[in-house]
């Protein structure tokens, strides 16, 4: 599975054909049948229109732009002869079937196994322009999910999302819970190994001009030193001045506040990370000798996600101890 970040890269690669060369005429009729041969299929045979201008009969031609109309889209061909035939790239259009081809090569289940991807729709294709979107299914952990595609610009960048069409109410882990806020989800499995314990959960709404950035909301068993009780406000701000090396070069602290919690009093501060264009709160809990970190991040020029942040931590509580080995899963 990939990280959190949407990956974006370009979405179709070129089409390498070889094609008999000649005059103009006839190469340009050869281009237009190849166009018919290579996307007809992927159009289940609606391919309308196809007309190419005459080529370069020079010794290095040009490349050339083809266009085609198929299920009411106008898109054009990039044609460009090579020593071995023709290379075509379409614009303006995305074929389902070379989107969910992609998607399985990306998207993977925890255990490494490729992903069932289905992006059929009512229609084989759907024009390519900035914002589009579309939906395709998919299974992760055992459920069913959605994964909505979209475009960054016309340049045929892409973004994907696995999205949870209905998550559980609660999240548990080892020895507690904590609700997941409307809007939430459990995040999908990093690739990096998850601290162990912990629970991650995510927005379900894309901060796209991050490409790729969700609000995200961690909880982690913590160790802290007895002497730093987090309810005392001095301990809470020198708690929080020594975690800035933990969160990496240009972390600056903004404030603590010692707060209520589900456990008693909590200390909660605030850290902006400038250079990675994220805003954190860290929330800890702390009940006898046992201590949970609550870190709620945002992406971009947007706050830290408070309300979903506070929701967590009120509705945080204990639970029977799930057993070893077990995967945070709904509770």
């Amino acid at each position: 599975m990939r990280s959190f970040y949407v990956a974006a890269a370009s979405l179709l690669a070129a089409v390498a054909l070889s094609v008999a060369g000649g005059c103009s005429a006839k190469a340009r009729v050869s281009a237009e049948n190849a166009i018919r041969e290579t996307y007809g299929p992927l159009l289940d045979g609606k391919l309308d229109s196809v007309r190419c201008p005459p080529e370069d009969s020079s010794a290095e031609p040009k490349p050339f732009d083809c266009q085609a109309s198929a299920l009411g889209i106008d898109f054009t061909v990039h044609v460009r002869r090579t020593s071995g035939g023709v290379s075509m790239e379409p614009a303006g259009i995305l074929f389902r079937d070379k989107v969910a081809e992609r998607l399985r090569s990306e998207i993977k289940q925890p255990d490494g196994s490729a992903a069932v991807i289905d992006c059929s729709g009512a229609a084989p294709a759907v024009a390519a322009r900035a914002d589009a979107t579309f939906q395709c299914r998919t299974t992760m952990n055992g459920r069913a999910n959605v994964i909505e595609v979209f475009l960054y610009g016309s340049n045929l960048d892409y973004g994907w999302d696995v999205f949870d069409p209905a998550p559980p109410a609660r999240a548990q882990a080892a020895g507690y819970s904590v609700p997941v806020p409307p809007g939430w989800q459990l995040a999908e499995p990093m690739p990096r190994p998850a601290p162990a314990g912990s629970i991650e959960l995510r927005s379900q709404r894309h901060r796209r001009e991050q490409q790729g950035g969700f609000d995200r909301i961690v909880v982690v068993p913590a160790r802290l030193d007895q002497a730093m009780p987090p309810a005392n406000p001095q301990s809470c701000a020198a708690l929080a001045e020594s975690t800035l090396p933990l969160l990496g070069a240009g972390a600056t602290f903004e404030r603590s506040v010692v707060v209520e919690g589900p456990i008693g009093s909590v200390c909660q501060f605030d850290v902006a990370k400038p250079v990675e264009q994220q805003h954190v709160r860290l929330v800890m809990l702390a009940d006898g000798l046992d201590t949970w970190s609550v870190t709620c991040m945002s992406f971009g020029e947007s706050p830290v996600p408070a309300d979903a942040c506070k929701q967590v931590v009120a509705g945080w509580r204990r639970e029977a101890a799930q057993p070893a080995g077990a995967a945070p899963g709904a509770s």
